[in-house]
């Protein structure tokens, strides 16, 4: 018998297109770098057949229940030209202006008509073959840096049950991670210099549902409200920071990665 020969993770590659209705799958118009291969995690709800048949056991069979997916992305370097996939996904509301590079992208929770933010189709090339997971909504975007590493992310999404398709040819920008120490911080307008690192985590609670209409997949995946936690790590020159806290003062924090110049300008803030 010939050995197995198992695939290599590094082969892995994840694909992204939004979704015109959601749940109907799109092949791949983007591809987001990561670090280590995705999370597909596919979900199948048992429902065990626990009738009593003259025999010492709890439960005698199973009946396949409803399906869905849940999806990991590990953490990563942020590319400037690949996170707001993610953060559009779990905030919902995207606007771009300039007229030339560098164009300006700004993104915020989604706050009108059904306050559902955008589903999405992702291609997951896991090397032994390729899956499309249609109708993700993302449920989490986190970051953290220190100011001598670089500015990592990681996210969570839950969609439908994932299908089988042709492996798709992945493409990918030049565009490098952000360094931690690029930051510029101001807080309440003035600028700080002690900074040390941080981490910040975007949140919306979101879940599949199902509805009895002869289909095993969710009728919809549903988005709820969004959060924010998050913690700051400062060199400690004087209780500045630490009578803010106590005292419940709220300036605003700016934490501004910029890289490049001219039309190769980039910027994450």
């Amino acid at each position: 018998m010939a050995a197995p020969v198992p695939v290599s993770s590094f082969r892995s590659s994840v694909g992204i297109a939004k979704e015109a209705t959601a749940g109907t799958p799109v092949g791949a118009t983007d591809w987001i770098p990561l670090f280590t291969q995705p999370d597909l995690q596919p979900q199948v709800k048992p429902l065990l057949d626990a009738s009593n048949r003259g025999s010492a056991v709890d439960n005698t069979g199973m009946v396949a229940g409803v399906t869905w997916t849940d999806y990991t992305m590990p953490n990563s370097g942020v590319m400037a030209d690949a996170i707001g996939y993610p953060l559009a996904g779990v905030l919902g509301e995207v606007a771009v202006t300039g007229s030339g590079a560098p164009y300006r992208t700004t993104i915020t929770e989604y706050n009108s008509g059904t306050f559902q933010p955008t589903s999405w189709t992702l291609t997951d090339n896991y090397a032994a073959g390729t899956r499309l997971v249609p109708g993700c909504k993302f449920s989490e975007v986190a970051f953290s840096f220190t100011a001598d590493g670089l500015l990592m992310w990681n996210s969570k999404a839950v969609g439908y049950a994932s299908i089988t398709t042709n492996f798709a040819v992945p493409s990918y920008s030049t565009q490098p991670p952000l360094a931690g120490w690029i930051a510029a911080v101001s807080i309440a307008g003035s600028t700080v210099s002690i900074l040390k690192g941080a981490d910040w985590t975007i949140k919306r609670a979101v879940a599949p549902d199902w509805t009895a209409q002869n289909q095993q997949g969710p009728a919809f995946v549903w988005g709820g409200q969004v959060g924010v936690t998050g913690n700051l790590i400062f060199v400690m020159e004087s209780d500045a920071e630490l009578n803010r806290f106590l005292n419940n003062t709220q300036p605003a924090l700016v934490m501004d990665f910029t890289q490049g110049t001219s039309t190769a300008l980039v910027e994450v803030k």
